[in-house]
């Protein structure tokens, strides 16, 4: 067995905290990768775990149990292995890194700031920002279900679109508005955020779940915005427009075909079900999880 099981563990140089009561259990045989932005305290957390960095605060007795495993083969920490390799051997080597993690069956504890390394290798992914954990879950659950803004925003390339947006009720229907969008909120959504009660909140709504209404074979369509495409990115299987909305900016995920210039006028539509809604004060998602969830 290689568990590796970490119980409010901290670092400290003088005055700076690194590592804020870092709390995680890794499974044996599990790929857990650790990302977030340079400085967030994931490689300090990998050199504790390896035993190169002493511990501040936390249970030293459960730590040290991780660091004995380390010195066993059936544990491999990797922090960040393919930082200077060009864009096409980092792709050739995530593939080889999986291979080996499947033939060999043991614990990877892996370490990186890229978001699509992290997505692309790990069974499952420690979000962590300024040393603490924001959440911790399957690259699925993460995309899908973020339960702050920052890992909404982190996770996913290109990062979700946010705004700021008024609810508003009309005839037992709730609305998000604001200069540039009007959205119809789904019904299970709407009630979720009833219940929050919150007036003002940060509207989320991933690229991908944009649409060209022109594109569209429905009638009737409601549109959430209008707006001028102001840059074009070809990208083979996709495009992706960056398009001004009154003083709002979003960059939408096309499928490839249609041709688009800066300056063209778009209507555009949304995956409303697919939308996410922030508090506005703390980031916290109003319709998944709580934040700092770390199973």
């Amino acid at each position: 067995m290689a568990e590796v099981k970490l119980s409010h563990i901290k670092k400290s140089y003088g005055d700076v905290e690194i590592v804020k009561d870092f709390d995680l259990d890794i499974r044996d045989k599990e790929f857990m990768v650790f990302v977030g932005p340079s400085g967030c305290g994931k490689s300090t957390t990998l050199r504790m775990i390896a035993g190169l960095e002493d511990i501040t605060g936390g249970q030293r007795q459960r730590v040290a149990m991780g660091r004995a495993l380390v010195r066993n083969p059936s544990v491999f920490l990797l922090d960040e292995p393919l930082s200077n390799l060009d864009a096409k051997l980092r792709v050739s080597m995530r593939t080889e890194i999986a291979r080996l993690h499947q033939s060999l069956q043991t614990t990877m504890i892996y370490v990186t700031h890229d978001q699509t390394e992290a997505m692309t290798l790990g069974d499952r992914i420690v979000v962590m920002n300024d040393g603490v954990i924001q959440q911790c879950g399957t690259p699925m659950e993460l995309y899908q279900h973020p339960v702050n803004q920052f890992v909404a925003g982190f996770i996913g390339n290109p990062p979700m679109n946010f705004f700021p947006v008024e609810l508003m009720e009309n005839e037992g229907r709730l609305f998000a508005s604001s200069e540039s969008i009007l959205i119809e909120v789904p019904q299970p959504q709407a009630d979720v955020l009833r219940a929050a009660g919150e007036k003002e909140i940060v509207f989320g709504i991933r690229p991908e779940a944009i649409h060209d209404a022109a594109m569209l074979l429905a009638e009737n369509i409601d549109i959430a915005a209008r707006g001028t495409v102001e840059v074009v990115e070809l990208l083979g299987a996709e495009t992706l427009l960056h398009v001004r909305c009154g003083r709002e900016f979003l960059v939408a995920s096309m499928p490839s075909g249609k041709e688009y210039h800066p300056g063209d006028p778009i209507d555009l539509v949304f995956t409303t079900d697919r939308m996410h809604a922030f508090r506005k004060r703390d980031g916290r998602s109003l319709l998944y999880g709580k934040m700092g969830g770390a199973a």
